[in-house]
């Protein structure tokens, strides 16, 4: 038998054996037959041919032969996956954008996520479907739920050249992908709900209106406690007087809070690749701003996909977004 053929199980037959009389293609079906010890099919080499060669410590050895036997069966790369929920949850938590600009409230999953609106005030959220945005002048709404995914793959052969950091890439593209998916559907939404509360600005006359635009929180009791930009327009706005590259968390605060600095001492500053008109949201306190009612947290399951010899996860989170005036104002840069 070749390289693929499986070894424990002499009954099965090798991937090369499947329909040689028709010669037509694999189907999906076909490869999800096959009972595939993914250890033997990279064909690792063994621990003693290692040690001769003295090409890896001993505890790189333990760690990979760890990973290893998760990986060789169904069950452990579920354990894998079941593994990466909670710190994508933890890291969502400290570092989303979204998540800290919107009050977040676990609704639970037997829950329906209804929240009451003040007089006069208009009411945005997401639609159950996740791809728009809609209005409402009720007192009270129910804010639809929908599902955000992620699909994060690694190649076997890349497992095979010995590649073991697979948990962290599928545990960074998994956040990357979904704190993408939530600012665009938050900046939707923000989009939306600032329509008619747009004000035009030029680099020269900026700090006037931002302080205008501050002050006019007042009026409704409010404090401004959020300002989002893009990336693009950050290197002008750190010029000004008002911006204070002082992180509270310290010099390298902004990897664990994505907080860039301070404008005019108390109100957090943050950029995001999202925007790209030269828009600027000022927002008032979370609460006072937008909700984020969460049904399901994150939560990751084994995604194999043997038809392209693929080791992959899938993490998914159902949420909902729902923003009210007058706690969002913007202003265009021009």
């Amino acid at each position: 038998m070749d390289r693929f053929s499986i070894l424990k199980n002499p009954i099965a037959k090798p991937c090369h054996a499947l329909k040689q009389e028709d010669k037509s293609p694999f189907t999906k079906e076909d490869c999800d037959q096959l009972n595939v010890n993914i250890d033997t099919m990279l064909g690792f080499s063994s621990p003693v041919e290692e040690e001769a060669t003295g090409r890896r410590s001993a505890e790189d050895r333990s760690r990979d032969d760890l990973v290893r036997q998760y990986l060789s069966n169904a069950h452990g790369r579920a354990t894998l996956a079941t593994s990466m929920s909670v710190p994508l949850r933890t890291r969502l938590n400290g570092t989303s954008l979204v998540r800290r600009i919107f009050y977040v409230d676990n609704v639970g999953e037997r829950m329906l996520p209804i929240y009451d609106v003040g007089d006069n005030q208009q009411a945005y959220f997401i639609s159950e479907s996740g791809e728009d945005v809609l209005r409402s002048d009720r007192n009270r709404i129910v804010v639809p739920i929908f599902q955000l995914t992620s699909n994060p793959q690694v190649p076997l052969h890349q497992l095979r050249n010995r590649q073991y950091d697979l948990i962290n890439r599928a545990q960074n593209q998994a956040y990357t992908d979904l704190r993408r998916l939530e600012e665009i559907r938050a900046l939707e939404l923000l989009s939306a709900a600032t329509e008619n509360r747009v004000v035009h600005s030029n680099q020269s006359n900026l700090i006037n209106t931002m302080r205008d635009t501050i002050a006019s929180f007042s009026a409704n009791d409010l404090s401004v406690a959020n300002i989002i930009l893009s990336h693009q327009n950050f290197p002008e706005f750190r010029r000004f007087s008002f911006f204070e590259d002082n992180n509270p968390a310290g010099p390298t605060g902004s990897t664990f809070t994505g907080i860039l600095g301070t404008a005019f001492g108390t109100i957090s500053v943050y950029a995001t690749t999202e925007i790209t008109d030269g828009s600027i949201y000022i927002m008032a306190e979370p609460s006072f701003t937008g909700i984020l009612p969460i049904q399901n947290d994150v939560t990751v399951l084994s995604a194999d996909d043997p038809y392209s010899r693929m080791v992959g996860f899938s993490a998914t989170e159902r949420i909902g977004m729902f923003c009210h005036t007058p706690g969002i104002h913007r202003i265009i840069l021009e």
